[in-house]
């Protein structure tokens, strides 16, 4: 199956370019094909020809190299497999953006490899190994249709054995770029969250390999610190003193004190 994915990854990718950054004078590509080709959409791709201009075209999470290597592109490295072989974790580079500069997720790999299998193009059976592929509509939706299927990430047109966790409603956007600009940083940074909570610390993606890393598929981040401000109406009522001292290595110091208690602050 490792064969298998590795050739599909490479066709299936949704990215722009990630390769060379040097561009000719004329900002133009120009190499030779044996016939004309009959798709730019990497979905349907068919002929030697159609794969050549897809390979100029688009990324995918792993390609082929000159030695026949199956090497990562979009994918940080290759991946990891499960003891019992049934499921490969694929972990993102955090440099890839599209053509317009949004960056590249997770979610849009899951996009590009549920679409290619949902339209039954010449090689969509090379994802028949997912779990789910045998579930899905027996017969092609309309495109305009597919978008909207997709979007619901309904049943009809989606490998139940795929997974993207991005974290909930744009949150792990936010989280990468935190960890970005705090490791570029280099200096402490402390992250509040709002009440609603116990107290408590942590530095949740100093381990990439830990929950919240493997969640937002982060960089290790060592600087960063996160505290929880308590948010309980039981009693005693707490808040949190922080302390900030540039002259100190830590820069920040803090404490959960009791503000309050039967007397002093009545329910």
């Amino acid at each position: 199956m490792a064969g298998v994915a590795a050739a599909l990854l490479a066709a299936c990718g949704q990215a722009g370019a990630v390769g060379s950054t040097q561009r000719s004078a004329s900002d133009t590509l120009r190499f030779p094909i044996g016939t004309d080709f009959g798709t730019l959409d990497p979905a349907y791709l068919d002929t030697q020809t159609d794969a050549e201009i897809a390979q100029n075209l688009f990324d995918g999470l792993v390609e082929q190299a000159d030695d026949l290597r199956v090497v990562p592109v979009i994918a940080s490295a290759l991946p990891s497999v499960s003891p019992d072989g049934l499921t490969y974790t694929f972990r993102l580079r955090h440099d890839v953006v599209f053509w317009n500069g949004d960056t590249v997720t997770a979610k849009d790999v899951l996009y590009s490899w549920n679409r290619a299998a949902a339209l039954q193009g010449p090689y969509s059976t090379s994802l028949a190994a997912i779990a789910g592929f045998d579930k899905l509509a027996p017969k092609p939706p309309p495109p305009a249709a597919l978008e909207q299927l997709l979007e619901r990430r309904d049943s009809s047109v989606t490998l139940s054995g795929l997974s993207a966790p991005d974290g909930l409603d744009g949150y792990t956007a936010f989280v990468r770029v935190l960890a970005d600009l705090s490791v570029h940083f280099g200096k402490p940074v402390l992250l509040i969250n709002g009440d609603s909570h116990l107290y408590g610390t942590d530095q949740p993606l100093a381990d990439p390999h830990g929950a919240t890393g493997l969640i937002h598929n982060t960089q290790s981040v060592a600087n960063l610190t996160r505290i929880t401000v308590q948010g309980s109406t039981s009693k005693p009522r707490e808040w949190l003193r922080l302390t900030i001292d540039p002259r100190s290595p830590r820069v920040f110091s803090w404490e959960n004190v009791v503000y309050g208690d039967d007397t002093t602050c009545p329910q």
